[in-house]
């Protein structure tokens, strides 16, 4: 019985062996004739590919005509006199009839003591006033803007005493006001009419950096009383337009510092109305032409501030 056995379990592991081995020789060659045919397909493809050419198709022609020349025309008074004529550019009712005629005799006054027209420019003041101006916002809180310290680190802190040493004439080597014979100074009420051009304002940052270099700006500046003024003149052109400054926009370079000693009274500053942005983000001196008065000192004229104040006692407190 033993050998038996032993006889069926070569017979049965031969008869394995060679089933096994016909089944992995038959993949071989599946595999084989698959990539084969594979093969053919790409090829068959390839050669397609190389006898059908493609035709462009034409796209039609535009019709549109590109004009390399624009064509010109002169503007003169004499082939288009409504330029000069303010009243084509309204229409006169009765309501605004005596403001048309004051505001013709007005101009035609003041035109006809200069020869320079640029006081009536009809372009400059207006662009530059939609510029910095928008509609006045119905809710709004000067506190409660988080934006509002974006252009404070371009402004600087002036204090009473550097501004005083400003107010007098430009000495030798010195520059005076950029308005010249415009400037403030010399529309203060003086005896024997001893007013003067001022001499040109710079913070204190810019005449450092002057007294290092020993350049000044070649455009030049204007004044203390003309850069106050301007300021002043700015901030109630706005509230008569009713409108606000816009965001980003600042109309001062510099502010006052208030209410402690030997400095200015809040009173006598103008800042931004609480419910609408004006451009002043910190208080800054109002301009006043009796708010200043002439001595002389060694010969030296200079004006005084002797109308604005000195802050309490209260106000350090």
């Amino acid at each position: 019985m033993s050998g038996s056995n032993i006889t069926v379990n070569k017979v049965f592991a031969q008869f394995w062996s060679e089933t096994t081995s016909q089944k992995k020789q038959l993949q071989e060659n599946s595999d084989s004739d698959s990539d084969i045919e594979e093969q053919k397909k790409r090829k068959k493809k390839r050669q397609r590919k190389k006898n059908h050419k493609r035709v462009k198709k034409t796209k039609p022609q535009s019709a549109f005509e590109v004009r390399h020349h624009i064509p010109m025309e002169s503007v003169d008074e004499e082939s288009h006199p409504e330029i000069q004529c303010v009243e084509l550019n309204f229409n006169p009712n009765d309501e605004n009839k005596e403001e048309l005629i004051a505001s013709t005799q007005f101009f035609n006054s003041r035109n006809k003591k200069r020869q320079s027209y640029d006081h009536v420019s009809p372009y400059d003041w207006p662009v530059v006033r939609n510029l910095i101006q928008a509609d006045a916002p119905s809710t709004f809180d000067i506190n409660a803007q988080n934006k509002r310290s974006g252009p404070r680190p371009y402004m600087e802190a002036v204090t009473r005493k550097y501004e005083e040493s400003y107010l007098r004439p430009p000495n030798l080597g010195e520059r005076p006001c950029l308005r010249g014979n415009q400037c403030e100074g010399l529309k203060i009420i003086c005896e024997n009419d001893n007013a003067f051009i001022l001499t040109e304002f710079f913070l204190p940052s810019k005449w450092k950096k002057i007294q290092e270099t020993g350049r000044r700006n070649p455009e030049g500046e204007l004044c203390l009383m003309c850069k106050r003024s301007e300021i002043s003149r700015a901030l109630l052109n706005t509230r008569a337009d009713r409108k606000s400054i816009r965001e980003g926009v600042t109309l001062q370079d510099y502010f006052n510092l208030v209410n402690l000693p030997g400095e200015y009274d809040i009173k006598n500053c103008i800042c931004s109305s609480p419910s609408t942005y004006e451009g002043l983000l910190e208080p800054i001196v109002l301009h006043q032409q009796c708010a200043y008065r002439l001595v002389e000192e060694n010969g030296m004229k200079r004006y005084v501030q002797w109308k604005y104040n000195y802050p309490s006692n209260q106000s350090f407190q």
